[in-house]
């Protein structure tokens, strides 16, 4: 077990870099979700275009974004946990 884990550092290593770029990713859109107000989401969804079709996905969506980032700094943590006891 322990030769398994020490022959996998790198994609642990690796692994733990991606989460952290996803989990970044992911905060910043939401933050940028947060940021609009129900009055700028009327006021976009008014004017036609793609913006306004993606403004309303991402609002429609923000639970699953919520509950994606819960559950990737969950795996962030028991992947570094993992790394720390190799």
């Amino acid at each position: 077990m322990v030769t398994w884990f020490h022959d996998y550092t790198p994609v642990l290593q690796f692994m733990l870099v991606k989460l952290d770029r996803l989990t970044f990713v992911l905060q910043q859109v939401f933050l940028n979700m947060q940021a609009f107000n129900f009055l700028d989401l009327v006021a976009i969804e008014a004017s036609a275009g793609s913006e306004a079709i993606m403004v309303t996905w991402f609002h429609d969506y923000t639970p699953v974004l919520q509950f994606m980032l819960v559950k990737l700094d969950r795996l962030t943590f028991v992947l570094q946990q993992v790394f720390l006891n190799v």
